[in-house]
């Protein structure tokens, strides 16, 4: 109820007070492994990043086996591109413990993209755009086939994703960097 509660509090435009509702919540049960993973979350939307990953730390420590929370902060890692050895060990251990899950292979390949090894960010974003359709999946994808200089092959799955998500903000932004789509 609490989750429920503080996304609906997130999602009025009052993100503090959902971080705040959060931290009363795992203040009274700490060891609440979704209610911390949850306060991670927010706390990292939020930017602040130091609660974001004492958060996510504390969760594997407390479950060695929540892949996403080794999803969550290696994909931070990865997105601020920095300590990118720790984000791989971060992201393997949660394709180790969830194989198939569409998130942590879109994590893998934006880490390859990051190590500037296109090929292989490219297989593990199609991989998960076959699991899964999502915005950012398809953006990360966009952004790889660029990179290899695929500029029709990006415009085209660039297409097919504003076609699907035709609000999506993330979306919007990349089809911007491609000649004749933004």
């Amino acid at each position: 109820l609490v989750i429920g509660e503080a996304t609906l509090v997130n999602e009025s435009g009052d993100k503090k007070g959902a971080l705040q509702l959060l931290e009363r919540a795992v203040s009274k049960d700490p060891k609440n492994v979704t209610l911390r993973y949850e306060l991670g979350m927010t706390a990292e939307r939020l930017g602040n990043t130091a609660l974001f990953e004492r958060s996510m730390r504390t969760v594997i420590q407390q479950n060695p086996k929540y892949a996403q929370a080794y999803n969550a902060l290696g994909f931070t890692l990865v997105e601020r591109n920095e300590r990118l050895k720790e984000a791989r060990t971060l992201i393997e251990k949660a394709l180790s413990l969830s194989p198939n899950d569409p998130f942590i292979l879109d994590s893998m390949g934006w880490l390859y993209f990051r190590e500037k090894r296109l090929d292989m960010a490219l297989d593990y974003l199609n991989r998960a755009a076959t699991l899964r359709a999502d915005p950012e999946i398809i953006a990360h994808q966009v952004e790889v086939l660029q990179a290899m200089g695929r500029h029709e092959d990006a415009a085209k799955v660039w297409q097919a994703g504003v076609r699907r998500f035709p609000d999506n903000g993330q979306l919007k932004r990349i089809g911007k960097t491609l000649p004749g789509a933004g």
